[in-house]
């Protein structure tokens, strides 16, 4: 998580423990946030996501 809280430095450990990885809630609170639409959000967090090494 901590390549989302790097691209979203508002978020903090809280919020992150809060949604416990699951993308749908981060994306939720990214956008509460962030006012970014949900679709902004996504693309955003996808990227992220693509970047973390399987």
């Amino acid at each position: 998580m901590g390549s989302v809280k790097k691209a979203w430095g508002n978020l903090t450990d809280q919020d992150l423990e809060k949604v416990k990885g699951r993308k749908d809630q981060i994306v939720g609170l990214t956008q509460e946030k962030y006012g970014e639409t949900k679709e902004v959000v996504e693309k955003k967090v996808n990227k992220l996501l693509d970047q973390i090494p399987k």
